[in-house]
């Protein structure tokens, strides 16, 4: 069952990508069976070749073996970039109080 899953999977990345069985394989390089294999969920790739297949889906190989895609690395890049952007507004106030106060400070010793 589990095989089914993670088949249908990387069936569902290489079509995203527009690959053919053939094509995948020679990436990888395998036979174009074992892909075909995988893919009924007759056999899962090994080790060596679920790296080669992150890589070339740009999945962790966790994701992989689940049989979908995960959020968490979804979330995590949303709070990065959150937290990235909290920080340049920070320093957007600050440089502005700044700008403020140095202008103020001119017109008043003028």
């Amino acid at each position: 069952m589990e095989n089914e899953k993670i088949g249908s999977f990387i069936k569902k990345l290489r079509e995203e990508k527009n690959l053919t069985q053939e094509e995948l394989a020679r990436l990888i390089p395998i036979g174009r069976g074992a892909v075909s294999k995988w893919e009924r969920g007759v056999t899962i790739p090994d080790s060596i070749t679920l790296l080669k297949l992150s890589e070339i889906f740009n999945v962790s190989i966790n994701e992989i073996l689940l049989g979908k895609k995960s959020t968490i690395g979804k979330e995590k890049e949303l709070y990065n970039k959150s937290q990235k952007n909290f920080v340049i507004l920070i320093v957007t106030i600050v440089i502005l109080l700044l700008l403020y106060f140095y202008i103020n400070f001119i017109i008043f010793f003028k």
